[in-house]
C-alpha cells in the first residue's frame, strides 16, 4: 500500500492558500491518487478524466502556482522525490540537489525520518 506524506504545515503554506478553497481537497486527491500510481510524482494525461475536479483550469493553476512542474514527461508533482521519493536515500539527494547548502539538521527538518539515519546519509 503506498503512502504519501504531507507536511503538518501544508495547509497553511502560501501555495495551498492562493488555492480557492474547494481546489484545496482537489489538491490532496490529486496527490493521493499520484501516490496511489508510484511513478514518481508524474501527473498523467487524462487525469481530468480520472479525478472529477482536476480540471484543465485547475491543473493550469496549481502550474502557476508551482505546485506542478511541466517538463519533457508533462506535469510532475514539484518536488515530490524530496518528500515521496522510493528510499530515504533518494529522499536526501533529491533534497540536496535543490538545496545544496542545506545542513544535515535542514535535511532532517525537510524530510524527516530517523535522525541519526539522516544524518549519516
Amino acid at each position: 500500500m503506498p503512502w504519501l506524506r504531507i507536511d503538518d504545515g501544508m495547509p497553511e503554506h502560501r501555495k495551498i492558500l492562493a488555492l480557492p478553497r474547494n481546489d484545496r481537497w482537489t489538491w490532496i486527491e490529486l496527490l493521493a491518487y499520484v501516490a496511489r500510481q508510484n511513478n514518481g510524482g508524474h501527473v498523467p494525461d487524462g487525469i481530468t478524466s480520472i479525478i472529477r475536479y482536476v480540471t484543465p483550469t485547475f491543473l493550469r493553476r496549481c502550474e502557476a502556482l508551482e505546485l506542478l512542474d511541466r517538463d519533457e514527461t508533462g506535469l510532475n508533482v514539484h518536488d515530490w522525490h524530496i518528500y515521496n521519493g522510493e528510499t530515504l536515500e533518494a529522499k536526501v539527494t533529491a533534497y540536496l540537489t535543490t538545496n545544496p547548502e542545506a545542513s544535515a539538521n535542514d535535511v532532517h527538518r525537510a524530510i524527516g525520518g530517523k535522525r541519526e539515519i539522516v544524518l549519516a546519509l
